[in-house]
């Protein structure tokens, strides 16, 4: 399970990048809409995506803003309260 917390004011697209023995691939994950000046807190349950490849799986998870083309100044996006847990 992926935790956290998110404010932002553009969308965020949350992706993985999973690498193994039998290559690399990209997958868009979940979009996150912009929060209206407010914390957001998202469970992303990732065991669906994992539990069927080998153990020499490696996994890294991105946070990429969406940005409008009409959008000219910079954007904050803020994170916090990030967490992992999992089933012993």
């Amino acid at each position: 399970m992926f935790e956290f917390d998110i404010k932002t004011p553009v969308p965020v697209q949350m992706a993985m990048i999973r690498k193994n023995s039998s290559g690399k691939l990209y997958l868009p994950y979940v979009y996150i809409f912009e929060t209206g000046g407010e914390w957001k807190r998202f469970y992303i349950n990732l065991i669906y995506e994992l539990y069927t490849h080998p153990g020499d799986t490696e996994i890294q998870l991105m946070l990429s803003p969406i940005k409008a083309a009409e959008i000219k100044a910079s954007q904050e996006i803020f994170i916090d309260n990030i967490r992992f847990s999992y089933p012993k």
